[in-house]
């Protein structure tokens, strides 16, 4: 049990006691901490929930009360902002319920198409997607997805919208030729001077 002494205002800053002598972790950056030891980090995750079946069971439950099964979005548009930003009146409750009920119409269209149009690899629904996405949220820290505009899949019998979503693997986001992290670019993300993300690197294959 810690108590408090005379020489520091917290026992969490105490050099000397029996509990925290031995204790001195270096102080680093976020990204230094985690982006040298990220690949040991997530490997030994990934190993955990392969084979512990409390650690798989738990991100089962995470994702079953996050995600579910079926993911469905509520469209409630703000008619009051709409109707005050362009002085257009008709933007009321009863706008906004039938506008909503129609982009729903669509979205469903586009989510759950039995063609997988909506995924670039054409295996995965919506809600299979975003399922995927947490899953490497909860195990690799990470989750990176990639959008594509593809006319070209559009036609009779192929994908009615030519927006399209692409589940990647965040090991491939990662600098260049493997270097070590610099100040304009880190984990793979390039940023500009005032930390904004300009560029991602993604390597082609795993």
């Amino acid at each position: 049990m810690l108590v408090g002494g005379s020489r520091v205002p917290y026992d969490a800053a105490d050099s000397f006691s029996d509990q925290l002598a031995n204790w001195q972790p270096a102080l680093w950056s976020p990204d230094n901490e985690i982006n040298i030891y990220r690949d040991r980090i997530v490997s030994r995750v990934r190993d955990l929930a392969r084979n512990d079946g409390w650690a798989s069971g738990s991100i089962t439950r995470v994702l079953d009360n996050a995600v579910g099964a079926n993911f469905r979005p509520i469209l409630k548009p703000d008619y009051r902002m709409l109707a005050l930003m362009t002085g257009n009146k008709a933007f009321d409750a009863t706008w906004a319920d039938e506008y909503g009920k129609v982009v729903e119409a669509h979205w469903l269209s586009w989510a759950n198409d039995p063609g997988r149009f909506c995924y670039v690899e054409r295996k995965q629904t919506v809600s299979q997607m975003l399922r995927l996405g947490f899953r490497h949220k909860l195990i690799d820290g990470d989750a990176l997805a990639v959008l594509q505009y593809r006319p070209d899949r559009l036609g009779r019998g192929r994908g009615r919208y030519a927006t399209t979503v692409q589940i990647v693997d965040p090991d491939r986001l990662s600098n260049p030729q493997q270097n070590f992290d610099m100040p304009n670019i880190r984990g793979g993300v390039e940023i500009d001077d005032d930390g904004a993300p300009v560029a991602y690197h993604i390597r082609e294959a795993h």
